[in-house]
């Protein structure tokens, strides 16, 4: 009898244990379709990315373009953040259409230039809320590094801090000075957006294109795009 009664006892603890389990995974799953459906109905843009998120399964997210050509299902992850290693893009780069940004204005007004204005060019791409860009900038503005290239910086935002600075760059008397300031110095006191420069945008108009994928970027004379920090070698 006792024993019966044992037995009948752990069926009951194994069934209240299943319905609990069963009970938090369908709480887990409506939960899932809450937060797919509020993304779904709030539509996130991205304006540097121009993707918009439709809906996530578990850890998998459906991204539409803008233009509602491209469908993009799988992981998505935050790149602007900035990338903790240098790696080439695999994708080819479309410098073709991306160079027609530079029929409109030259690519010197459009960027911040430093270095040898006989040295191999190169385009970088930063934004001051991406993490990795902080040390970057400081390996870029090395003298043996500008010594040896003539380096164009592209001031780039994806968040309301990064679009203010970017134009405070831009609406000041010395944009180069103030890129100083504001990036290598991490002074962001008395910004100037009294104006509406046209360079950030063009600048995410670019990056667009090519396409950048994640923060800082560089593109080299060899129409590479390499992510992270500055390889040994272009």
């Amino acid at each position: 009898m006792l024993l019966n009664n044992i037995y009948g006892l752990a069926i009951s603890i194994c069934i209240v244990a299943l319905m609990t389990v069963t009970l938090k995974s369908n709480a887990q799953a409506a939960t899932n379709e809450m937060i797919a459906s509020a993304l779904t109905e709030q539509t996130s843009n991205f304006p540097s990315l121009g993707m918009k998120v439709l809906s996530i399964k578990g850890n998998k997210h459906v991204l539409m373009s803008k233009n509602g050509r491209y469908i993009i299902t799988g992981t998505l992850q935050d790149l602007w953040e900035g990338v903790e290693r240098s790696f080439v893009e695999i994708n080819p780069v479309n410098y073709t259409s991306a160079a027609k940004v530079f029929e409109f204005i030259d690519r010197k007004d459009l960027s911040i230039n430093f270095g040898n204005s006989r040295g191999t060019p190169l385009d970088i791409f930063v934004s001051y809320s991406c993490k990795q860009c902080k040390q970057f900038i400081k390996q870029v503005m090395k003298e043996e590094f500008i010594a040896k290239f003539n380096i164009n910086i592209f001031v780039v935002y994806a968040n309301n801090l990064d679009k203010k600075i970017a134009e405070d760059v831009f609406c000041s008397l010395d944009a180069k000075a103030t890129f100083i300031k504001r990036f290598i110095n991490r002074n962001i006191s008395n910004l100037n957006t009294a104006c509406s420069p046209k360079e950030p945008k063009l600048s995410i108009a670019y990056a667009n294109i090519l396409p950048v994928r994640s923060l800082p970027a560089t593109l080299s004379h060899s129409k590479k795009l390499y992510y992270g920090a500055l390889p040994e070698t272009f």
